[in-house]
């Protein structure tokens, strides 16, 4: 049996409701702090490389005050063609960093918060990218084959990557 596909991220509706967490300010200093950070595959240095899981990873390792988690280098083009390899890396993620899985809302809109995180990968593809809800709303961070770049979700509309789920950092209250 085929698995249907998650809505592209093109018709995705995300909600950045009031938070009043002490958390907010820090992590707005963090992302700030990675921001034009240029691609680097395999890298995580602040001003220097990064690539898309490793600038995930180095927000939660910040933000949680943890030593940086090494990962494997991976292909360079795993995400397009080795679905096993990249989801086993947002595996290794997910057991440093246990998250909960946010669910639609009724009119199937999701509830984001600053600091949680939206995967999302190929449009017939698995996990594949990674990206981290900012501090302001409407706004995500995520590394491109460019650098760490703030984004409005209007970079969505080129219709790119397909939505796979949100994920909420336990222990986020206590950043």
């Amino acid at each position: 049996m085929r698995t249907p596909l998650k809505r592209s991220m093109r018709s995705m509706d995300f909600r950045w409701p009031e938070v009043e967490a002490s958390y907010v300010n820090r992590l707005k200093s963090v992302l700030d702090g990675w921001n034009n950070t240029p691609y680097g595959l395999g890298q995580q240095v602040k001003g220097v490389g990064v690539d898309c899981i490793r600038f995930v990873t180095g927000v939660m390792d910040d933000m949680f005050q943890q030593p940086y988690i090494k990962f494997p280098l991976i292909a360079q083009d795993c995400c397009l063609t080795d679905h096993k390899q990249s989801k086993g890396i947002y595996d290794l993620l997910l057991k440093h960093y246990p998250s909960t899985e946010i669910e639609a809302n009724a009119d199937g809109s999701y509830g984001v918060e600053p600091g949680d995180l939206v995967c999302c990968g190929p449009l017939l593809g698995t996990l594949g990218h990674g990206m981290v809800v900012g501090a302001v709303p409407g706004t995500m961070y995520h590394a491109t084959t460019f650098s760490v770049v703030k984004a409005g979700c209007s970079f969505m509309e080129y219709g790119v990557y397909s939505f796979k789920q949100v994920l909420r950092p336990m222990g986020k209250d206590n950043w």
